[in-house]
């Protein structure tokens, strides 16, 4: 009998763990919960289109500080070749960017091959009251297709709960497939974004965080736009969103390095962002 006890315990389990804890609904809602609860996570995006390709990674804290620290490859080959590597920090008041390298086939006005030493490794910074329209790169960061941030447990609760009742994300789950990538569980969804949901969404997930960036925008206004497609991929046991594909263009973004905290020394030195633009642009 108690051998039968156990079996049944066991199998008891087993149909626990695959039909309820794994199943495909379940695991989405543990994805929206770590998203939630992260204090830092790396996104990796990659977006090609004709000519040309950007390479970009975002290491975003939340805690105990508020940053992002991201770097930028832009390259060109349509017509010359470009590229552009650019470094930047932000934080919810300021954002700072800097020009690592640049290389081009393009030649100046002289004719001649252009010489960017000049501003190479000067941080341009933008501030909340700029008339270039103040610090976007921590919000960029946080506002991705899902929030991420370290929300308090009842804000979090609420704003899963209002995904849930306004159908941000929708889904089939019956055609939700999995596969074996490094030997763990990944899940691959079909995602439609409800645009009037979504960003009613976000600007209650800004809110959440600090920030006031969105308390002007109407959802409403996005009435008439249609769903937004995407492919999600989840990590079955971690609950861990590791990729978003945009199946409407050519862009990939890849998520890891979670609860890994990267914090980066702001600038002791800089200028006005426009200042440093406006260096470039005398270049030519």
């Amino acid at each position: 009998m108690v051998t039968a006890a156990i079996v049944l315990l066991l199998f008891a389990f087993f149909a626990w763990w695959q039909f309820v804890y794994m199943s495909p609904s379940r695991i989405f809602g543990r994805m929206l919960a770590t998203s939630l609860s992260s204090v830092s996570v790396t996104r990796r995006t990659v977006q090609s289109d004709t000519g040309q390709q950007l390479v970009q990674t975002m290491q975003l804290t939340t805690s105990p500080v508020t940053q992002v620290h991201a770097t930028a490859l832009l390259t060109q080959t349509q017509d010359t070749s470009t590229t552009v590597d650019t470094e930047s920090i932000g934080t919810p008041t300021t954002d700072y960017v800097r020009y690592n390298s640049i290389k081009t086939t393009q030649k100046n006005a002289a004719g001649k091959a252009f010489d960017f030493s000049s501003i190479l490794g000067i941080w341009g910074r933008t501030e909340q009251n700029d008339a270039s329209g103040g610090p976007q790169l921590y919000s960029q960061a946080l506002f991705g297709v899902v929030p991420t941030g370290d929300l308090p447990a009842s804000q979090r609760e609420a704003l899963i709960e209002f995904i849930g009742d306004n159908d941000v994300y929708h889904f089939d789950a019956s055609n939700v497939t999995h596969k074996r990538v490094n030997g763990r569980p990944v899940y691959t969804y079909k995602v439609q974004v409800m645009p009037v949901a979504y960003v009613g969404m976000l600007k209650q997930f800004a809110r959440d965080a600090g920030l006031q960036q969105l308390e002007q925008v109407d959802p409403t206004q996005y009435a008439n736009s249609q769903a937004l497609s995407f492919t999600f991929e989840i990590d079955g046991w971690s609950g861990e969103l590791t990729k978003v594909s945009y199946n409407d263009s050519p862009r990939e973004d890849t998520y890891t390095s979670y609860g890994v905290r990267n914090t980066t020394a702001l600038p002791t030195s800089s200028i006005p962002v426009d200042e440093l633009q406006t260096r470039l642009q005398n270049l030519q």
